[in-house]
C-alpha cells in the first residue's frame, strides 16, 4: 500500500509563481531596457490530487490570482509561499 503525498501548502495560503533558473521569463523589455517582470501572486482555494502518466498522485491547487475572477489549476512544484526567500 502506497502512502498518499501530503500537500505542501494549505487552503488560504498566499503563494506566488516560482522562478527557476534562467528558463523563466524573469525580464521583459520596456523602452529598450530589461525590467524584472512581476510575479503572479494569489490565494489557494482548493487542493486536489491528480494522477500523472505513471499513476502517482500529485497535489494540484486551485489558485485565485490577484486581479482575476476565476481560479486556475496549478501543480505544487510551480508555486512557493509568497514570504519565502528565493
Amino acid at each position: 500500500m502506497t502512502a498518499l503525498p501530503q500537500p505542501k501548502y494549505k487552503v488560504n495560503d498566499r503563494v506566488r509563481i516560482r522562478h527557476v533558473l534562467k528558463t523563466s521569463n524573469r525580464y521583459v523589455i520596456i523602452n529598450g531596457k530589461p525590467v524584472e517582470s512581476q510575479r503572479r501572486k494569489g490565494i489557494i482555494k482548493e487542493i486536489t490530487l491528480k494522477k500523472n502518466k505513471c499513476g502517482a498522485k500529485i497535489p494540484h491547487y486551485q489558485v485565485l490570482w490577484d486581479h482575476q475572477s476565476r481560479p486556475c489549476l496549478i501543480s505544487q512544484h510551480r508555486i512557493e509561499l509568497e514570504n519565502e526567500v528565493s
